[in-house]
């Protein structure tokens, strides 16, 4: 069970770096107007599917310790 937490926490600090969720508001304004529009998407569905397989992974974690 404490390798899907594990799992979870790793899905979930890659869709922080795709969005950029830990940069500074300057740094963040800089890559967004460096950046090409079809990179935001790419960056935009990765954050997106990795936070979806990050929930998804503490939910199986917490199905198995509650059936366990």
């Amino acid at each position: 069970m404490s390798w899907l937490i594990y799992i979870g926490i790793g899905f979930i600090f890659i869709s922080g770096i795709a969005v950029g969720a830990w940069t500074t508001a300057q740094q963040q304004r800089a890559n967004f107007n460096t950046e090409q529009p079809s990179d935001r998407r790419i960056k935009s569905k990765i954050a997106t599917w990795s936070l979806v397989l990050g929930l998804l992974s503490f939910g199986l974690a917490a199905v198995v310790h509650w059936m366990g």
